[in-house]
């Protein structure tokens, strides 16, 4: 059997994949809340919390059990350059269920970033492909990939004494990029079914997500590690929990109230605040991605918020939820009564 050609290593083309990645899944996002007529001040700093989030969570849930306990024990963020897909997904989720409590947003957004994830994964995995990194193991398969000097494939491989010093390539591994961008395809091209079988708000993403994860388990099996892939296992198995929630929601449905706490406005400076905190653990390109996405969404949220919240913001409880009851979808009044008197 021929050898697989070899894969050149270009980590520029990493960094310019990982941007359009998360560029695209925030315009795809933003597009779908204007498409759904949303107030774009508290959809622009839930969008912007789950960009911060995904960019924490694929750094944090991506540290050795070693790290985090020394980040339990007080000792600080220790850096490390490692990323995963799981933990961006969980970090954004966790980030959008704060900041969408934080200004009240009423609405379920979870199907709005559908199909914007699935379209990020593959634009990413293409960056990873190119970069080497996310590899799998040895494999003697027709469509195994090698991988040049330079690559992190390579170098690992070198690092175990599976190639000699100055191999031509890297021994054939599994091309897991090429897995995920496939899977994401087929996620994609479920959704007409998904959103015909599931009626809850929601549950379309949930079960997307679910279906990942199972496939994520079998991934973790056929992924290059030097130990046992315990830590990426259970991450993958933690996406698997929607799949519990998705028949209690379509039971109950999913009626969603909420009266903001905090104006979107200043949930969006919280949330650039954070950013700015963190940026000193932050790589460089993520400072540059989160640069990128950050500001124009807060120019959206300083451009309406003030308008929409200068008489809503500093009123007291009572009236605040009086006022809310009285606004319809995306934060326009609700004439209903008025037309009633009138029919009358």
């Amino acid at each position: 059997m021929p050898l697989p050609p070899i894969l050149p290593h270009h980590a520029e083309g990493y960094a310019l994949f990982y941007t359009a990645a998360f560029s695209i899944g925030v315009l795809l996002a933003f597009r779908e809340g204007i498409r759904r007529d949303w107030a774009l001040s508290a959809w622009g700093a839930v969008v912007m919390g789950c960009a911060l989030g995904a960019v924490v969570g694929s750094r944090l849930f991506a540290l050795p059990l070693e790290a985090l306990e020394q980040l339990a024990s007080g000792g600080g963020l220790p850096y490390s350059t490692d990323k995963t897909f799981v933990g961006g997904l969980l970090g954004g989720v966790l980030a959008v269920a704060a900041v969408r409590r934080i200004v009240g947003f009423r609405h379920s957004v979870a199907d709005a970033f559908i199909p914007a994830v699935p379209i990020a994964l593959i634009v990413g995995r293409v960056g990873c492909l190119l970069g080497g990194c996310c590899f799998g193991g040895p494999a003697s398969l027709p469509w195994g990939a090698r991988y040049a000097p330079d690559a992190p494939a390579y170098l690992a491989q070198q690092a175990a004494g599976l190639i000699p010093e100055h191999a031509t390539a890297s021994l054939p591994v599994h091309p897991v990029p090429v897995y995920e961008m496939l899977i994401a395809g087929l996620l994609l091209a479920l959704l007409p079914m998904l959103r015909r079988r599931f009626r809850a708000p929601g549950n379309v993403f949930y079960a997307a997500t679910a279906l990942y994860g199972g496939f994520r388990v079998l991934e973790e099996t056929l992924r290059y590690r030097p130990t046992p892939a315990l830590v990426g296992v259970g991450l993958a198995l933690l996406l698997l929990a929607p799949a519990v929630l998705i028949g209690v929601r379509e039971r109950r449905g999913a009626s969603l109230t909420g009266t903001a706490s905090l104006p979107a406005l200043l949930a969006a400076l919280l949330v650039g605040l954070s950013a700015v905190l963190l940026s000193a653990w932050f790589t460089p390109l993520e400072r540059l991605v989160l640069g990128l996405l950050l500001v124009p969404a807060a120019a959206i949220v300083l451009l309406e918020a003030p308008g929409r919240y200068r008489r809503f913001a500093w009123r007291p409880a009572a009236a605040r939820t009086s006022s809310s009851r009285r606004r319809g979808r995306g934060g326009r009044p609700d004439t209903s009564d008025d037309e009633e008197q009138r029919e009358r």
